[in-house]
């Protein structure tokens, strides 16, 4: 039986919300989900790990079981909560795993508190929204895309549903709808975010108010900001969509030149971010790999 110590840890006066697979004289591995995302979307891949390594996972603030502050949803302040998680279970350095915003608050973490971060993987910090570095760089168009988004941030309400199973079925459809992989794992990921609000009305734990300031992050931020001060490896993990992307490809491209040792690995058959679901194997022994190949450069 997998031992397992979960529980809360108060970073930033905020509670959240941690697994932690202990092993000892061991390294250790910490997940970072996407947004809107929870720590369970990693659970079809721990297996690859948790002989090897210590692996923490943990809810993002404002997903999941964590605190839902009205603010405070910057890459910097999810960095400086995970920073804290690290002293406060102990971890001398870790590997950051990253999806998406997992992935940006890993780049915010390597770069801002060098001394606790081994390397990074995972799938984003490859691209800005907008700029040399974006993926587009046509102002107008950005200006479109930007007052088009906002409107329809404006007019969501998020979904209520009647029943766990209702929203499994609607997420299928979702899915269904835009060609990604839809199994058990992701089933495993939608129940444990469902939460009844009170008798027959379900909802996404999910804060809406979090996904409407990690937007208004996006269009703003700079990865070269960060990038060029990062000393540890970087494995980016891209989608074929990612890398069609002449703009994308660019920063890419830009992106390695500021790093020590970096690596590109196209995640095929996968949508951003759902290579966890879709090719956990693939994305297990890739950056199990990465971590292989790295060793004789990492200052402990």
């Amino acid at each position: 039986m997998i031992h397992v110590v979960d529980g809360f840890v108060s970073v930033n006066g905020q509670e959240i919300y941690y697994r932690d697979y202990p092993r000892e004289d061991t390294e250790t591995i910490i997940f970072l989900h996407y947004g809107s995302g929870n720590l369970s979307m990693w659970n079809a891949m721990l297996p690859n790990f948790l002989d090897n390594f210590r692996v923490i996972t943990c809810d993002l603030r404002g997903h999941g079981h964590s605190s839902k502050p009205v603010r405070g949803y910057h890459i910097d302040d999810l960095a400086d909560d995970i920073s804290i998680l690290i002293d406060r279970l102990s971890v001398v350095k870790a590997y950051i795993v990253g999806s998406s915003l997992g992935m940006d608050t890993a780049v915010s973490l390597a770069a801002r508190y060098p001394e606790k971060v081994l390397a990074i993987m995972g799938e984003g910090g490859f691209a800005n929204e907008f700029g040399p570095y974006g993926k587009t760089n046509d102002p107008q168009a950005f200006e479109e895309f930007k007052r088009k988004f906002r409107e329809r941030r404006a007019s969501h309400i998020p979904p209520v549903y009647s029943s766990i199973e209702t929203r499994i079925e609607a997420t299928r459809l979702f899915y269904q709808q835009n060609d990604w992989e839809f199994n058990d794992a992701v089933v495993e990921s939608i129940k444990y975010s469902t939460t009844e609000l009170t008798e027959g009305k379900f909802v996404d734990t999910f804060a809406n108010h979090a996904m409407d300031e990690i937007i208004e992050v996006y269009f703003e931020l700079k990865m070269e900001n960060y990038h060029q001060k990062i000393k540890c490896p970087v494995a980016f993990f891209p989608d074929t969509e990612d890398m069609q992307n002449p703009n994308v490809k660019n920063s890419v491209v830009e992106f390695q030149k500021m790093l020590p040792y970096s690596k590109v690995i196209v995640i095929n058959g996968s949508m951003h971010p759902m290579a966890s679901f879709a090719k956990p194997e693939f994305f297990s022994q890739e950056i199990l790999k990465f971590i292989e190949e790295t060793k004789h450069i990492i200052k402990k």
